[in-house]
């Protein structure tokens, strides 16, 4: 799964997982350019990914609008 972040001219591609996947560390990588995001299942589970999905979309959009 891969979620781009809208209107981005180049694009910096973060793997989200277990150590990355709190709310706030998403927020920070997104104001920090972040254009794209990768799940990592490998070391975490389908609900933690689930998580960082709904933050990522979340923040994304949000910050979008500002």
């Amino acid at each position: 799964f891969i979620f781009v972040v809208p209107n981005c001219k180049s694009k910096f591609v973060c793997t989200l997982g277990p150590a990355t996947s709190s709310p706030s560390l998403i927020r920070e990588l997104i104001l920090n350019g972040m254009s794209a995001a990768r799940l990592n299942f490998s070391h975490c589970t389908h609900e933690v990914g689930k998580q960082a999905r709904k933050f990522t979309y979340y923040f994304s959009f949000s910050l979008q609008k500002k």
